[in-house]
């Protein structure tokens, strides 16, 4: 997900080799595209950092503001999930989240060469970090499966229960493409305002940034992620008990799922997915979550999930903390909006799809199907 520069703009469009286009935040001209968010970001910093700055710091800072926007991306999570989750609501509460952390990716794809004057890390962090750990695609298919099987819903006929699959399917699509666009119109709002906020006179009388201000920052940016997920074991063991099972073990693993789906994101520049229009990291990222989200799922059915909370609370960090933050729909969608032809899009699109669903039917529906299923075990208390 890294975002090469603007300057390095796709081959002709006479070329016979299809390439991943680049994601556009539209201008006050509306011409200027902005780069893409398909290919791995952070690996590869402005140029005026790789003279100053050694590869294993520049790792590292990487890492670290990765770590710290996961955290804040998971606890935006839940926070939307527990807001959109009350009874009688008639729209999913997943839909929020999606939402949200696709507007704040349209910001972001807007703001990118803003972002990145204020802190060389700082669009990665929000985009690749943030929005990537906000929206989920492993629990988009898992939902969208069990409105298919109507396997934890009411009693309804089969035509009802494919009718909600497709509608979650769809309305899900529709409003994350709408809500990047929202985003972008938004940044184009606010981008005057930081803009001169950040770039005042004064910026502009200095020829060199100031040192101990340089120091400061490099050094925070190292340690704020480290500092952060050291915090979170803190927060489980002396946090109180009842947060294991929908807070503190997501938040000790949420890191391990954006560090993940940042380096499979690197597979996004290989020839086989820049010449098929077929973004190959963002696919595993997002197919391997849905499995493994599958898996914790009917292993939170089993007996021995009822019998053992803090077995149940732990399942529960695994699924909301490592799958939904290796997993994304602000990616996926951006990518279904910029892959030329719209031919290549719809392709993308749906194997995705099918692949998620097949993957659900595979490791969860045969077992609810043929089994008689027990509730979801309790978290600890």
């Amino acid at each position: 997900m890294k975002q090469p520069s603007a300057s390095h703009c796709p081959v002709s469009p006479r070329s016979s080799t299809k390439t991943l286009p680049q994601a556009v935040g539209p201008l006050s001209e509306s011409t200027r595209p902005l780069p893409s968010p398909f290919k791995a970001q952070g690996d590869e910093p402005p140029p005026e950092q790789n003279k100053t700055t050694p590869i294993t710091s520049r790792k590292l800072e990487t890492h670290s503001i990765l770590i710290w926007w996961a955290i804040c991306g998971l606890l935006t999570r839940l926070g939307l999930n527990a807001i959109g989750e009350y009874e009688g609501k008639s729209v999913f509460s997943v839909l929020l989240v999606q939402v949200v952390g696709c507007l704040v990716m349209g910001v972001g794809l807007r703001l990118k060469d803003t972002l990145d004057r204020i802190h060389p890390l700082l669009y990665l962090g929000l985009t690749t970090g943030y929005c990537g750990s906000v929206t989920t695609f492993s629990t988009w298919m898992i939902q969208v499966f069990q409105a298919f099987s109507n396997s934890s819903g009411p009693h309804r006929s089969r035509f009802h229960s494919f009718l909600d699959g497709v509608n979650q399917t769809y309305i899900t699509v529709a409003m994350s493409i709408i809500s990047i666009q929202c985003g972008i119109q938004l940044g184009n709002l606010i981008e005057p305002s930081i803009r001169s906020f950040f770039e005042g006179p004064s910026s502009s009388s200095s020829s060199s940034p100031d040192r101990v201000a340089s120091y400061f920052i490099r050094w925070t940016t190292l340690l704020i992620g480290p500092v952060a997920w050291i915090c979170t074991v803190f927060i489980f063991f002396y946090g109180p008990h009842w947060w294991r099972g929908p807070v503190s073990y997501s938040l000790l693993i949420a890191p391990i799922g954006t560090l993940t789906r940042f380096h499979l994101s690197k597979l996004n520049s290989l020839p086989i997915s820049t010449r098929n229009g077929f973004p190959i990291g963002t696919f595993l990222a997002n197919l391997i979550a849905t499995a493994l989200l599958a898996v914790f799922t009917l292993l939170q059915l089993l007996p021995q999930a009822s019998r053992n909370a803090e077995l149940c609370g732990s399942l529960q960090g695994l699924k909301d903390g490592f799958c939904g933050c290796l997993s994304t729909i602000s990616t996926f969608t951006v990518e279904l909006r910029k892959i030329k032809p719209t031919r290549e899009a719809i392709r993308y699109g749906i194997i995705s799809w099918m692949a998620g669903q097949l993957v659900c039917v595979l490791l969860l529906g045969i077992y609810i199907w043929t089994r008689p299923v027990l509730d979801h075990c309790q978290f600890p208390t």
